[in-house]
């Protein structure tokens, strides 16, 4: 009997040993989350914030709740994210460490962005922004990546020229700053390539792509999910210039990258199967583009809520397919579902409702439902010229469908304006080099290294 009670004692002196001090589980934590371990990290971090808790010191508190908030944006849970650096916000305020608050403000609002929470973020941006300048110099590392941030913000709200601006203001202070091989620098170049794809200038877009994909390969290593992340990105660009193996095969080699790091339910994920979903619309397979579609809907839904641009971009993309297959009753419900929820959450006036109105417009054209179709196409052409200017090369979509109604309507004189101007911005894009877009896998590989 004795003797069992000195084994006890003796496991309860090495138990006690070995508990890790609050300093050790978040080093631990930082190294899981380090290798993509973010699972893991999760756990361990949670474990941190508990002990800070018990501990009762808010400075502890506060970091752990930051890391814990972080590693769940990473798992996608960008609500639980957002509850833990609104619990850590107050207690860093009244620490006076403008330099962590500055740094929380920066990542709450990239949560806030990924839940399309635009007008949220960018006040918290440009408050960071202030606090850096006022503190540091101008050309500081901090400041870019406020600058970085704040861009985001108004990318997602549809303000595509000032958003480029205040990138390439990012881009300026890293590479004054000597930052010109780090992960932020990746992510800003990225940023600005995104930007130029929207607004149509697709070369320079791939160019940056390009040099994205160089930056992140020497500051994180060659096989990153960010490259893969920025694959996907390249991959639209693709899309648009009707390159679908190319496009197929980033994505495909994208996945295998993200899916075993993410999980097969990160949002993520659903974003790369909503794009081979249109790599496959495009070539025709109706049937395989709807069954991911439906996938990457509910991944979206689940995660990032019913209401969210993500959800109207997936129902768009459905009912492109009803429509292909003439439903065109069930189609016109799709896409009055993805207008009605993306006029709730990105605005009337979005860049990204253009196109959903469009289609809704041809589709409405396609019934014989000329009237009904007319403001349509109106309003999509309006947000176009509002946001993008007179030339954009996707105006040639949108003037040809109009022309053809005003046809239907018998209106020939107004149809051969429009034509006149579609044969216009035809021949500005006809001359554009695309062949270097032609770029292979094994090139991008090689960048990589």
């Amino acid at each position: 009997m004795s003797s069992k009670i000195v084994v006890f004692l003796l496991f309860t002196r090495v138990a006690v040993a070995q508990v890790e001090t609050w300093e050790e589980v978040r080093a631990r934590g930082r190294n899981l989350e380090v290798h993509m371990q973010c699972n893991e990290a999760r756990i361990v971090y949670l474990s941190a914030l508990q002990q800070a808790e018990r501990l009762a010191q808010p400075n502890k508190v506060a970091v752990s709740l930051q890391e814990l908030a972080s590693v769940l944006s990473n798992l996608g849970d960008y609500g639980g994210s957002t509850d833990l650096y609104r619990r850590a916000l107050p207690i860093v305020e009244r620490s006076g460490n403008s330099e962590a608050l500055s740094t929380l403000l920066v990542n709450l609002a990239r949560v806030y962005v990924s839940q399309a929470q635009y007008q949220d973020a960018e006040p918290l941006c440009r408050r960071a922004l202030e606090m850096e300048v006022r503190q540091g110099s101008p050309d500081s590392r901090r400041v870019a990546i406020a600058l970085d941030s704040l861009g985001e913000a108004q990318f997602g709200s549809g303000q595509f020229t000032q958003s480029e601006a205040t990138f390439r203001r990012a881009l300026a202070v890293f590479e004054a700053s000597n930052e010109s091989g780090t992960r932020w620098v990746g992510e800003t170049l990225r940023n600005i390539a995104f930007v130029c794809y929207t607004l149509g200038r697709h070369s320079e877009a791939e160019a940056l792509y390009r040099r994205a994909i160089t930056s992140y390969a020497q500051a994180l290593g060659p096989d990153h999910p960010e490259i893969a992340q920025t694959w996907c990105k390249l991959a639209r660009l693709y899309l648009a210039e009707e390159q679908y193996g190319k496009a197929e095969r980033l994505l495909t080699n994208a996945m295998e990258v993200l899916k075993p790091i993410l999980g097969p339910e990160h949002p993520s994920i659903a974003g790369v199967v909503t794009d081979l979903a249109m790599t496959y619309y495009a070539r025709g397979r109706l049937d395989d583009a709807d069954s991911l579609l439906r996938q990457a809907l509910r991944t979206f839904q689940t995660t990032l809520g019913p209401a969210h641009p993500k959800v109207a971009l997936v129902l768009n993309a459905l009912a492109s397919i009803e429509f292909r297959k003439h439903r065109y009753g069930a189609a016109g419900e799709l896409y009055r579902c993805a207008i009605l929820l993306q006029e709730q959450t990105l605005g009337p006036t979005n860049p990204v409702l253009a196109g959903t109105l469009y289609n809704l417009a041809e589709t409405y054209r396609a019934q014989r439902l000329y009237l009904e179709a007319e403001p349509l196409y109106n309003r999509s052409i309006h947000i176009m010229e509002t946001s993008f200017g007179p030339e954009h090369r996707d105006l040639v979509t949108v003037l040809s469908g109009y022309a053809v109604l005003l046809e239907k309507l018998h209106r020939k004189r107004e149809a051969r304006e429009i034509e006149t101007r579609v044969y216009g911005l035809r021949a500005k894009y006809a001359g554009e080099e695309t062949t270097k877009l032609e770029v292979d896998w094994t090139d991008l590989k090689a960048e990589r290294k």
